[in-house]
């Protein structure tokens, strides 16, 4: 007996724009755009091409957003789950750039900073901190629901100010 598993779930995977309202228009080359008025405003289109997925609004990029109101994203063939919060921390402890789910960011002392995420910070997150200078060692610890992260000058192993840029997964 024939497995017809792949084939139904090939056509449920393209049946799957036309129920929710939209459409795939052809595109030259290898990409295809879909669009809904209805979904995201009279301009707005998502291009699908090879490996690559781009929000446009009128042909502008736009913020692609994925699951806004919910549920996991898995990437890969393992099911790997995508960043729970990544950003830029100034030497001041002022944030430069950070996910929208960051709620705070500061200095609270010389080289000891703390980063506030939506939801709060687990024991089994994983945290991974990249010193703007070269000489800084990070030390990360959880405390009060908060990441805090030591900035130690690694020859003197002083505490010290310095910005870093940070990534955390929750597995």
């Amino acid at each position: 007996m024939k497995n017809y598993t792949p084939y139904a779930w090939a056509l449920l995977l393209l049946a799957i724009p036309f129920s929710i309202g939209l459409s795939l228009e052809s595109q030259p080359g290898p990409a295809s755009r879909t669009t809904s008025a209805a979904v995201a405003g009279a301009g707005s289109s998502v291009l699908l091409g090879g490996d690559t997925i781009q929000s446009q609004d009128n042909g502008s990029p736009r913020t692609l957003r994925l699951n806004p109101d919910g549920g996991d994203v898995k990437m890969g063939a393992y099911g790997v789950h995508g960043p729970l919060a990544y950003g830029r921390v100034a030497s001041t402890g002022s944030p430069v750039s950070f996910s929208s789910n960051i709620t705070a960011t500061h200095r609270h002392a010389v080289g000891e900073y703390d980063i506030h995420i939506a939801g709060g910070a687990l024991p089994g997150d994983v945290v991974i901190v990249t010193p703007s200078d070269f000489f800084a060692t990070p030390q990360v610890y959880i405390e009060d629901g908060a990441y805090h992260v030591r900035m130690i000058w690694f020859t003197t192993d002083e505490i010290t100010n310095a910005g870093f840029s940070f990534v955390i997964y929750r597995p």
